[in-house]
């Protein structure tokens, strides 16, 4: 979640701030604040945050104007000269984006049984979730299935 309320976060914004490498780019619409963008400047590279923006000005694509802005003012910037969108995949990551790469994780298990059946189990719930989004993105349903789960993790109250 973009921002979440939570010792981590408040400690990495916090360290940020220290050193001037914290930026938080705020789109108002009548004083009221319908998108944000957060992220660190940091030896050259902006490294973007997790964007959040109003649900009720989707149609309006406020979230896609902010990164305008946001990259219109990096461009500016002499300090800045590469924007790191991070890890996962979203649309404007593949839109805006010049390179990418793939990485991923390695798992080691010991040659113990219970190990060995949390690979199992593991690998089982893995192969399930791949092949539901591969389904999904044949289908042309995997964007809308992750726009419901980010509104509907987006209107959980943040405990923290």
């Amino acid at each position: 979640m973009a921002l979440a309320d939570t010792a981590e976060q408040r400690a990495l914004v916090e360290v940020g701030l220290e050193h001037g490498w914290f930026r938080a780019y705020v789109l108002y619409l009548d004083e009221r604040a319908i998108a944000f963008w957060p992220g660190y400047a940091f030896r050259g590279t902006f490294f973007i945050g997790t964007p959040g923006y109003d649900p009720e000005y989707t149609e309006y694509r406020v979230g896609t104007y902010l990164q305008m802005r946001l990259t219109e003012h990096l461009c500016e910037d002499p300090a800045i000269h590469a924007v790191d969108y991070g890890f996962g995949d979203a649309e404007y990551k593949r839109r805006f984006g010049t390179r990418s790469w793939e990485e991923s994780d390695v798992l080691a298990f010991a040659a113990a049984p219970r190990a060995l059946a949390i690979h199992g189990a593991r690998s089982t719930v893995v192969i399930a979730a791949n092949a539901a989004r591969a389904v999904l993105g044949r289908v042309g349903l995997l964007a809308r299935v992750k726009q419901g789960w980010r509104r509907r993790l987006a209107t959980r109250p943040v405990s923290s």
